[in-house]
């Protein structure tokens, strides 16, 4: 009889107790959804409130260079607070060129690369920009632009210029081997004990023949699509410079390549 009593006496408490234990959990997970529904609100409101407050000001500015602070040109000198700052827009007929701005008696990168839109202080800025094309062949120039406060300065195209390596002069006579050819009036040739200075395999253009080209072909000294180009060089080591060139049929190209 005890027993019975406590067994339903144990039925009982979990049939009216069950609901309520349940009741209660219902509740803290709703506080806890709610608490968390509230602080993501929170967030929502602090970014919003930080972002027009970013907007607000940098409003008259249409770029910040990305993390300004760790660049080693210093785009923001103690003058900007008291002068404001412009905006500079750079390009070059070359895109890809690594700019670097005089400063503190040095060249100093920027660690960005043309076409970039720049927000420096006003004052005059000289600029050097640097490209490597894929040819392995260096392109440079300088510009100084002034900047204006609060305006945006838009140059126009900045035309960079090939690097012509400085190399020692040939002796007058090399024996030297020829290893492989380039084309129709160039040969790679290999110097068993070259000179100081200049190395062992280089390519050697012979002077005088008319050497066509294929109809697909860039010259390299304009970087165009000139097809069908003919080329004679008048003066070693002077491509470019000494160079006689014209264009011939398809015609003709295709007897002369026979």
């Amino acid at each position: 009889m005890f027993y019975s009593f406590l067994a339903g006496g144990s039925v009982a408490g979990i049939y009216f107790g069950a609901p309520a234990i349940a009741d209660t959990i219902g509740i803290a997970t709703g506080i806890v959804r709610g608490v968390g529904i509230v602080a993501s609100l929170s967030m929502v409101i602090f970014y919003v409130i930080a972002g027009f407050a970013l907007y607000d000001s940098y409003k008259n500015y249409e770029i910040l260079i990305a993390d300004h602070l760790t660049i080693p040109f210093n785009p923001f000198p103690d003058i900007i607070d008291e002068d404001g700052a412009g905006i500079i827009k750079l390009i070059t007929d070359r895109p890809g060129a690594e700019i670097s701005i005089w400063q503190d008696g040095e060249w100093k990168s920027t660690l960005v690369k043309t076409p970039q839109t720049l927000l420096l202080s006003p004052i005059e800025y000289k600029f050097r920009f640097y490209l490597m094309d894929f040819k392995l062949d260096e392109w440079e120039g300088e510009e100084t632009f002034t900047i204006v406060k609060e305006s945006v300065l838009e140059p126009e195209v900045i035309q960079l210029t090939k690097v012509v390596p400085v190399r020692p002069p040939l002796p007058e006579s090399l024996t030297a081997t020829v290893v492989g050819h380039i084309d129709g009036d160039t040969i790679r040739v290999r110097i068993a004990e070259p000179p100081v200075g200049i190395p062992d395999v280089f390519d050697v253009r012979f002077l005088g023949i008319n050497t066509p080209e294929g109809p697909r072909y860039v010259y390299s000294c304009t970087e165009l699509d000139e097809p069908f180009l003919v080329r004679r060089l008048l003066t070693p080591g002077e491509e470019c410079l000494s160079e006689e060139t014209w264009h011939v049929g398809n015609y003709l190209y295709e007897i002369v390549n026979s």
